[in-house]
C-alpha cells in the first residue's frame, strides 16, 4: 500500500494532475487523486502541528510561481497563439488581461479540450473571446 507522499511524489515528478488510485485485489478504480485532495486532507494536520507558519511566508520569497516574461493574452487574442504558448512552454494557462494589463480571466489546456469537445477546435483564427 503507497503512501500519502509517494502519491504526492509521482504527481510531481510525472507532472500530472490526477492519479488513478486501484484496489490491489481487483485492479479497479477507487477514486482519482489530485493536488486539491491531498492539500484538503494534510492542511488540517499542519495547522495542528504548528506548521501553518510556513503558509504566511510570501509566495514570492519562496520561489513558487513565475514573476518573469509571464505569457498573457488578451480577449481578442487568437486561439491560434494560445495553442502556441502550450506548445512551446510548460505552461497550463495563461491570464486574459484588459486594455489595462488587469486580469480578467483565465484560458487553460483543459479549455482547448472543451473546445475540442465542441468540434470547434478547426478555427484558429477564433479569438478567445469566441472560445
Amino acid at each position: 500500500m503507497e503512501t500519502l507522499f509517494t502519491a504526492a511524489k509521482i504527481l510531481l515528478e510525472k507532472k500530472i494532475h490526477r492519479l488513478p488510485v486501484i484496489d490491489p485485489r481487483s485492479g479497479n478504480t477507487l477514486y482519482i487523486l489530485t493536488h486539491k485532495r491531498i492539500l484538503n486532507h494534510i492542511f488540517p494536520y499542519l495547522i495542528e502541528s504548528k506548521l501553518d507558519q510556513f503558509f504566511h511566508i510570501p509566495i514570492q520569497t519562496m520561489g513558487v510561481g513565475t514573476y518573469e516574461d509571464v505569457k498573457q493574452l488578451k480577449y481578442d487574442s487568437k486561439l491560434l497563439q494560445a495553442m502556441e504558448f502550450f506548445a512551446k512552454t510548460k505552461i497550463s494557462a495563461i491570464p486574459i488581461v484588459d486594455d489595462d494589463l488587469k486580469v480578467v480571466d483565465i484560458y487553460a489546456r483543459f479549455d482547448v479540450i472543451t473546445l475540442a469537445s465542441r468540434g470547434k477546435y478547426n478555427d484558429m483564427d477564433m479569438t478567445i473571446r469566441d472560445c
